[in-house]
Parts: structure tokens; sequence; C-alpha cells
């Protein structure tokens, strides 16, 4: 029955179905010209029948989607949505490079949550830009406390450091 079996195989520490080959289960299936919808709400559900993206198994299947395109990339089932962030395995790297559903059926779609409502891709920009205020601030705050005589054995020597780079050389 769906649902009822641990997610993780206690041996492998893996999800249950784990893909052993370096592709995701995706890349084994076929792509026919046309997808019929049926009964299915989408082209990207049609086509996966109901099977993970990544390991296969028929499970209850959920939208993964990339956090830095905001774009849906596959279905798929609790044990491989709950690993994938977190591995490096080459069938879930080759997922996220793109063999996965939505690009090898060309399916394009925002994420959408009901609980978030719509993903937006992430402003890598606006992130640079605020790290970069965030080094600015550091970076005074540290001549701040050299200047008062408040500074740390770290403040000294990364003061050093910074001579010795602007000066050219590269002294330890």
């Amino acid at each position: 029955m769906l649902g009822d079996r641990s997610l993780v195989d206690v041996r492998t520490r893996r999800p249950r179905g784990f893909p052993r080959q370096n592709k995701p289960a995706c890349a084994f299936w076929s792509i026919p010209e046309t997808i019929e919808l049926g009964f299915h709400n989408s082209r990207l559900s049609a086509w996966q029948r109901g099977r993970c993206a990544i390991c296969g198994e028929r499970d209850r299947l959920v939208k993964d989607h990339d956090h830095d395109t905001a774009k849906v990339r596959g279905l798929l089932c609790s044990g491989c949505n709950t690993f994938e962030p977190f591995s490096s395995h080459p069938a879930i790297e080759a997922y996220r490079q793109g063999c996965n559903p939505a690009a090898l059926i060309g399916h394009d779609e925002v994420y959408y949550s009901s609980v978030t409502g719509w993903a937006k891709p992430r402003d890598i920009e606006a992130e640079l830009s605020n790290a970069h205020v965030e080094l600015q601030r550091v970076e005074q705050a540290r001549v701040n406390r050299l200047a008062d005589g408040t500074a740390t054995e770290l403040d000294l020597a990364l003061n050093k450091l910074m001579r010795s780079l602007d000066a050219g050389t590269d002294q330890k």
C-alpha cells in the first residue's frame, strides 16, 4: 500500500527504490510525440504515470522545483524529495543538471504551493549586493576597532595580511 512503508532502507541509508544507475529513472523512459492527458491534470503527471522521476517507484508524489529558477523539475516520491537537496549521487546530479521530466518533455511551469503561493526565482544580483554591503560593514567595524584600540588578534592579523596584499606580496 502506498505510503505505509519506511522511506529509507536501513542497510543503504537511501530512499527505498533509489537508483542503482548513474541517471535518474526518467532518463530511461520513452518520450512519445504527444502526451495524452487522460485523467491527469498536466503533461508532466501524464508522462510520469505515478512514478518518481529519480527512483521510478510508484508512490505518492510531490512536485519538485529548482529554488534558483522557481521552475518545476518533476514529481518525486517523499524519500527522493527529502534526499535530493543533500545528495551528490550522480543520478541526482544529472536530475538537477537537466535530466528531469520537465526538461525532457519541454514542460514549463512555475512552482505553486497552496501554503506559500507562487515561488519566485532567486535574485542572485541582489544577494551579491547584500553580501557586498555586509562585507563593507564588517570591514568598517574592523577598521574602527583598529582606530580606537579595541582590535582583537584576528583584526591585527587581518590588517597585516591586507597590508601585505596591498603591497603586492603574499607574506604569511
